[in-house]
């Protein structure tokens, strides 16, 4: 799937390490991609509010809607780290593994038919 979506050009490609190592340059592409059109003084001045600073800071806003959140007092925020490969430090291996087999096939196509034994549902944590 990943190739195929590489191949078509209505679909912009970003990686979250990309975004890390070149904020500007990703948001220049996505710019560009939507047609938006903004300059390199216009897109300087939005880069602030797009950085993992500016998030935490503001992490209320970041908070989920549409689900109700319930605090359990364990010291998670939405806006967890911000660094690249976070989720190896906060996922079990059963539970990465887990999200690999319902993510992916062997033929490296992205899988539309997860089962429950592939879901996250009873792993401890």
């Amino acid at each position: 799937w990943l190739a195929a979506a590489a191949a078509d050009p209505r679909v912009l490609l970003l990686r979250y390490e990309d975004m890390i190592a070149d904020l500007a340059g990703c948001v220049a592409r996505l710019s560009a991609h939507l047609g938006l059109g903004y300059s390199d003084a216009e897109l300087g001045k939005l880069l602030p509010r797009m950085t993992f600073a500016w998030m935490k800071e503001h992490e209320a806003a970041f908070a989920p809607t549409s689900v109700a959140w319930v605090d359990k007092a364990d010291g998670f925020s939405f806006v967890r780290r911000g660094k690249v490969g976070g989720g190896k430090e906060d996922l079990t291996a059963a539970q990465r593994e887990a999200i690999e087999r319902a993510c992916w096939c062997a033929d490296d196509c992205y899988s539309a038919v997860i089962g429950k034994e592939h879901t996250l549902a009873g792993l401890s944590p």
